[in-house]
């Protein structure tokens, strides 16, 4: 997920989040304080860090954004007192230990790309013993929905469209699909459950696997379930996109449908078994569900797009991988990072690969790509 500066400018402006946050930082940080803000982006609490007397602040971003958040420390006078440091944050290393980690990396759920894992990871290798984590807690919950509204983006473009075609096969793709709905209460036909506990001062894993079982309190349709999280900064400082709350940057709750709708009545207990694995940075889902004398649903966002043979063989512990040609020539173009400047590499490239480069220019861009991405100042 890549931000411009007016998202940038959304998040300053959601005056619960940062206000949130805000309070956190004044009842932690105290004049001897040394923090570390991983995805700083414009620097909004390493400002906020420094305006309330801390000593040193690390503040991390990868995005080209944290030469504005430079510029704005030494407009504010702090850029004595805050490092920024263009990295990945799994990368920088620090010349001291840190009171206070400051964070939000989430998404519409905290489990987002390697966020947890890097935070884990900064943790242990930064955090003072008696150091504080901010967040300290996210509490994901999950609940069953009535939405047709929302499933008609499931059924009726496949099943029912305006045209009388049978395009019926896309529907089981769609059905494994998640999305990001703003919800309210009146969806809600089960109480919310606790799917998962993220404690940061001692998290140890990065994915989640828990069986929930629902007790309808309402008869009627359901299309599937929500997810939310509660956050607790600090005790005492809170923050939630539960359906019905005030409505934050992260907008509004994640929907995971069901294959077909189904009905149930006041004291139907169905069980979902929800789980969430990093892959390369992004998280498969799977939800396994049991109704009441009725078949279930075995679903997984792997399945939201079509399956190969190919494909499935590539994810093999014994498959021997082989570069493709656009492989290729992206090896040989990061060889020859640390030896030679971006209009060399390019001339290289487009040398031995006419095919895939018409002219200097398309190579060159190319190149840039790969600075980019994989080099270090």
């Amino acid at each position: 997920m890549s931000y411009n500066i007016i998202d940038y400018g959304r998040m300053i402006n959601d005056s619960i989040r940062t206000g949130r946050y805000a309070s956190a930082l004044k009842k932690s940080v105290k004049s001897d304080s040394a923090v570390l803000d991983i995805g700083t982006g414009t620097g909004i609490f390493a400002q906020l860090a420094c305006k309330l007397g801390a000593r040193k602040v690390y503040a991390v971003e990868t995005n080209p954004v944290i030469d504005i958040a430079r510029k704005i420390a030494i407009d504010s006078g702090f850029d004595d007192r805050i490092e920024l440091i263009q990295s990945q944050a799994d990368e920088i290393k620090l010349p001291e230990k840190v009171d206070i980690i400051v964070s939000d990396m989430r998404g519409v759920l905290p489990l987002l790309k390697n966020n947890i894992r890097t935070i884990i990871n900064l943790r242990n290798s930064y955090l003072k013993n008696d150091g504080m984590m901010i967040p300290s807690k996210d509490t994901i919950y999950a609940a069953l929905v009535k939405c047709p509204k929302v499933y008609e983006d499931y059924s009726k473009p496949w099943l029912n469209n305006n045209y009388n075609l049978d395009m019926g096969y896309a529907s089981k793709f769609a059905t494994n699909t998640i999305i990001r709905r703003n919800f309210a209460p009146s969806h809600l036909l089960t109480a919310k459950k606790k799917a998962a506990e993220i404690k940061y001062s001692d998290i140890d894993t990065e994915n989640i696997d828990s069986e929930l079982a629902f007790k309808c309190n309402k008869s009627g349709i359901t299309h599937g379930f929500i997810m939310w999280f509660d956050a607790e900064l600090l005790k005492g400082i809170k923050y939630s996109n539960a359906p019905g709350k005030e409505r934050l940057t992260y907008g509004g709750q994640m929907f995971f449908p069901f294959e077909h709708p189904v009905s149930c009545k006041v004291g139907d207990i169905i069980k979902i078994r929800i789980g969430a694995k990093n892959i390369n940075g992004e998280y498969i889902w799977t939800w396994n569900t049991k109704f009441l004398g009725k078949s279930g649903f075995n679903q997984s966002s792997f399945l939201s797009s079509p399956i190969t043979k190919s494909s499935i063989s590539k994810l093999s512990a014994d498959f021997i991988p082989k570069l493709s040609r656009e492989g290729k020539f992206t090896e040989e173009a990061l060889s020859m990072f640390g030896k030679k400047s971006i209009t060399g590499i390019s001339k290289i490239i487009l040398k031995r690969y006419p095919n895939d480069f018409k002219t200097l220019e398309e190579s060159i861009e190319f190149v840039r790509g790969l600075s980019y991405k994989y080099s270090t100042n």
